[in-house]
């Protein structure tokens, strides 16, 4: 595995949970509010992402793209209790859940590339 296996790994499954989480809408029935949401923010997400793993940009630009995917997380994880629609647990908890695993991937994707950096 190269140095920047980790990484390409990291956003590899962030853009694979992506592609759940743009489908769930359909496959879970969201109403309009929720599902526009997990839409959305599941095409931003997946294009930042996509952009790490095939970006040759400096540090300062991946570190502000992953602090962008952070905060989408963010979003993701509060949203059902700010928009209507999130009337399923399944819904609320899909949300959250992905939220969170995206997060984590996101900060071991961008830890991983900071070793990386630093060794080079």
């Amino acid at each position: 595995m190269s140095a920047r296996g980790p990484v390409a790994i990291a956003f590899g499954l962030i853009v694979l949970i992506c592609i759940w989480l743009f489908v769930t809408p359909w496959v879970l029935r969201y109403a309009d509010t929720a599902g526009w949401n997990a839409t959305i923010v599941a095409a931003v997400i997946a294009a930042l992402a996509a952009y790490q793993l095939v970006s040759d940009a400096e540090a300062e630009s991946r570190r502000i793209v992953s602090w962008l995917i952070i905060i989408l997380c963010a979003w993701l994880v509060i949203s059902p209790w700010i928009l209507s629609g999130y009337e399923e647990n399944s819904e609320k908890w899909n949300s959250v859940i992905v939220g969170i695993v995206i997060a984590l991937l996101t900060l071991w994707g961008s830890r991983s590339e900071s070793a990386v950096s630093a060794n080079a």
